[in-house]
């Protein structure tokens, strides 16, 4: 659709709800910093950029936090590319997170970005791209660190990291419905000894995409579940479209729960199976003028896999 064209003029000046009071995050030890002109709506701004170098950024000094706090992460990354360039270049790095020794998880952040009219005073003859956006919320520990690295010989990527503590966020009392209205499915899972149900998960198969769509300048969540099966992977990719175009690929463990989450629906023979951990990604929906909604297509990669995914919206970031 021409209307995610729309959208690229729009995603560098878009704030989310859950971030306008966030911290920025130095990464540790002595980092080549670039300062970056962005627009915002309150007109250009400097913010500065870390480079991931052949030794990637380690961020481990969450100071303004307390040891416990459940925090939302934000990643903003960019590349640069020729002024005079129309087309989009992809960008590749790793998101690694221990504590201490201990690694919690890790995923392959793929991107591939417009050129945007940002530029930087110290490198001239260059613009940078769309920033690409990615969320975690993680919490904190003593040892916390996050890493960052390159997965592309050479290139330069530039990370801005924010974060803020997750109390902000009002999400709605419901779910959101498949376009074509296919079957609600109910997990149940353990907490506090006690049975609980979850409404509002969609099976996603290699045959079966699901279409959702979503109100302008909001903020949705989507939760992610792996069902057990005799496929001997140790995690799981699912491709994000929005309005048509790719927009990301979301990578997640297939770690079986310890809540003994199984789903209780009867529907296509998967009544009864085990899960895995919920995982999650926030995505934020563009404002474009003159348009009510954007469209999102969830789908696998990998035939053997099923997974459920299901969608919370938050408050627009307007009110």
């Amino acid at each position: 659709m021409k209307l995610i064209q729309l959208y690229k003029l729009f995603i560098s000046i878009i704030i989310l709800t859950s971030f306008i009071y966030a911290k920025a995050i130095k990464p540790i030890g002595k980092e080549n910093m670039l300062k970056l002109v962005v627009g915002t709506d309150e007109g250009n701004k400097i913010r500065p950029y870390y480079v991931i170098d052949k030794d990637g950024l380690v961020y481990s000094n969450f100071k303004s936090f307390k040891t416990g706090d459940k925090i939302g992460f934000q990643i903003m990354s960019r590349t640069h590319m020729a002024s005079n360039s129309n087309s989009n270049k992809k960008y590749q790095f790793e998101l690694i997170i221990m504590d201490g020794k201990k690694e919690l998880f890790r995923r392959d952040l793929n991107y591939k970005k417009k050129s945007a009219n940002v530029i930087s005073p110290e490198k001239e003859g260059f613009y940078f791209t769309h920033a690409g956006y990615w969320f975690e919320d993680i919490r904190i520990t003593k040892n916390l660190k996050i890493i960052l690295k390159s997965k592309i010989k050479g290139q330069k990527i530039y990370i801005r990291l924010l974060a803020n503590k997750k109390d902000e966020l009002q999400k709605s009392d419901s779910f959101l419905r498949t376009l074509d209205l296919q079957k609600n499915i109910t997990v149940e899972y353990l907490k506090d000894d006690k049975k609980i149900k979850s409404k509002g998960w969609f099976l996603l198969t290699k045959g079966s995409k699901q279409e959702y769509m979503v109100r302008s300048n909001s903020l949705i969540r989507v939760f992610c579940r792996s069902v057990e099966s005799d496929n001997n992977a140790l995690d799981y990719t699912m491709r994000v479209h929005e309005n048509g175009q790719w927009l990301a690929n979301y990578m997640f463990d297939k770690s079986l729960t310890e809540s003994e989450a199984k789903i209780v629906t009867d529907y296509k023979e998967i009544k009864n199976l085990l899960l895995s951990k919920t995982r999650s990604f926030y995505l934020s929906v563009p404002y474009i003028e003159n348009v009510d909604y954007s469209y999102y297509t969830f789908s696998m990669p990998d035939e053997s896999e099923k997974i459920l995914i299901k969608i919370i919206e938050y408050e627009n970031s307007d009110k």
